[in-house]
């Protein structure tokens, strides 16, 4: 029986290949303030939570009614603490969102592009912790 030997091409690809697929991260916000790509990011607290609890969510498609969703906590798992009328600051990374202060998409509004941030909705039409429904172009 014959051995074949491997040629170092081939074994660096592999080992690329397999270190690619090992290493591979969801799309996510995550921790005091980062934003995954095409992703609209609400955070609890002015500022993207600097300083405070750090409660994030993150989309990347519409929702007509956040009361039934949970900030995630700095570990992305789901809080206890509820989203509808919560969210203080957002970031807008590959897509395009209005949010309204309303479930089912009325009220006041407000509309973020690509690439947009705020660190204080109390600023805006929206205001703060008003927000009740997202409506997420990607």
């Amino acid at each position: 029986m014959q051995i074949r030997k491997l040629r170092p091409v081939a074994v660096v690809l592999l080992a690329a290949g397999a270190a690619a697929v090992g290493t591979a991260l969801p799309a996510s916000a995550g921790s005091y303030s980062s934003c995954g790509t095409e992703r609209v990011c609400l955070y609890e607290n002015n500022y993207f939570n600097d300083q405070n609890t750090d409660h994030w969510r993150d989309f990347n498609s519409s929702d007509a009614d956040l009361r039934n969703n949970y900030w995630k906590d700095r570990n992305g798992s789901d809080s206890n603490d509820h989203m509808d009328n919560e969210t203080s600051s957002i970031k807008v990374n590959g897509c395009s969102v209005t949010v309204y202060q309303d479930v089912n998409y009325g009220g006041a509004q407000n509309w973020w592009g690509p690439g947009q941030v705020d660190g204080k909705l109390a600023d805006n039409a929206i205001g703060d912790n008003r927000i009740s429904a997202l409506r997420v172009t990607c």
